[in-house]
């Protein structure tokens, strides 16, 4: 789901957007740059239809439209979006689709990192620092009078 200009729009797409943390900006189909904030996840719909068959709402699976399996592609449901929303939701999946190999590996190597960082830390823990913490009191106005 994504919210543009006030209206909500659902975005199916096949893209591995995992790929693509880390960016923080890109150079649009359009020419321009843009800022990117992605909140990203990954849903197991089988799993999910299957927990919300026991809730009492009830759970109606969407249809997903075949998307294919060797590039990143998407539907977007719902009305016509804009041409700036259309170019910004298209750049996203030519990044993916031109530079897939140069990203996942960029990916790879950010998990990486990540692992060695944390098996350092575990095997050389910080150490606490003594901290000087200097306070005042101050002692509240009279009634009826302000600071």
């Amino acid at each position: 789901m994504a919210k543009w200009n006030g209206r909500t729009r659902r975005i199916l797409a096949s893209g591995d957007f995992s790929l693509l943390s880390g960016i923080g900006s890109h150079i649009s189909s359009d020419g321009e740059t843009r800022a990117l904030l992605m909140v990203w996840s990954v849903l197991d719909m089988d799993r999910l239809a299957a927990l919300a068959a026991n809730s009492a709402e009830g759970y109606v699976r969407p249809d997903f439209p075949d998307l294919p399996d060797d590039r990143a592609a998407f539907v977007l449901t719902g009305s016509q979006p804009d041409d700036e929303l259309l170019t910004a939701i298209q750049s996203l999946h030519d990044i993916l689709n031109t530079d897939h190999e140069r990203l996942r590996t960029a990916f790879q190597g950010r998990e990486e990192a990540a692992r060695q960082r944390a098996e350092f830390l575990k095997a050389n823990p910080p150490q606490p620092k003594d901290i000087i913490l200097n306070h005042w009191r101050i002692a509240p106005a009279a009634k009826g009078g302000g600071q």
